[in-house]
């Protein structure tokens, strides 16, 4: 069921208003997917928002805040993966270089064209950030 991205924001916010975890008032079921349905019901709370003034601001719970983020973080390599089956021609290029704490972290980004009227534009994508967690390299003190 495809919704518009911004019936998907104002879902969010107006959870994040009443202090609701995100999808937390249904239970069996899928939560976007059930923001999604009930989204008809947005729009009488909208009204009922949009005539008080000076409403505090409420923040997403941390679990919340991660699965949302992690929701955002589907999205957009679905979108980016999408974009690039449609590309004839793509690469994937991996760099690992060690950060100041001389711990290994490794780089995948994803290059590939995408036609524009006439002509093609190098689209350039971060896919991942991989740390390998060993200590490589480090001085010791003299």
């Amino acid at each position: 069921m495809e919704v518009p991205h911004s019936y998907l924001w104002n879902s969010i916010r107006a959870s994040s208003r009443f202090r609701c975890k995100y999808g937390s008032s249904h239970e069996n079921c899928d939560n976007r997917e059930k923001y999604c349905l009930d989204l008809s019901t947005w729009r009488s709370l909208k009204s009922k928002l949009d005539n008080k003034k000076g409403l505090r601001a409420h923040y997403l719970s941390p679990e919340s805040q991660n699965e949302f983020i992690t929701t955002c973080a589907v999205n957009v390599r679905r979108y980016v993966l999408d974009e690039r089956e449609s590309a004839k021609y793509y690469s994937i290029m991996a760099d690992s270089t060690p950060d100041a704490s001389h711990i290994e972290q490794t780089t995948h980004i994803l290059r590939y064209l995408v036609r524009v009227n006439e002509g093609f534009i190098v689209q350039k994508r971060f896919l991942a950030l991989l740390v390998d967690g060993i200590k490589r390299g480090s001085r010791s003190p003299t």
